[in-house]
């Protein structure tokens, strides 16, 4: 019989977290060149960490809809629960009709109407 005791299934699920912190990092400095040079490394790195961390709670649960959150943060320049965000992304969030789909199309499209440029850079 199989035994896999819970630090085993921790330590397996904190490897899967670093692999996936570090294809997003090397996705944003690729999709975003520009502003992850103007943010700095660190910046990005904390976007992408609080982007990670509450992605779950709003509803996106696929690899590919965290990359898209923690994408439309990096074009915002900060995390997009946070003032002066929150006025704009916080009723899209927490609309329970809207598709994780939806919910990031909409995000999206209001970053470029409050002037946040995609620029040449893939949109996320």
């Amino acid at each position: 019989m199989l035994v896999v005791r819970d630090r085993t299934i921790e330590h397996m699920a904190a490897r899967h977290l670093d692999g996936y912190r570090a294809r997003l990092l090397d996705h944003l400095a690729r999709c975003f060149p520009d502003r992850v040079r103007a943010l700095g490394t660190g910046r990005v790195h904390a976007i992408a960490d609080r982007g990670i961390a509450v992605t779950e709670l709003l509803g996106f649960t696929t690899g590919a809809e965290v990359a898209r959150y923690v994408g439309l943060s990096v074009i915002v320049g900060d995390d997009l629960l946070a003032p002066p965000h929150r006025g704009w992304t916080a009723p899209v969030l927490g609309d329970a009709a809207l598709t994780p789909e939806q919910k990031l199309g909409r995000l999206a499209v209001l970053a470029r109407r409050r002037g946040h440029s995609f620029g040449g850079e893939t949109a996320p």
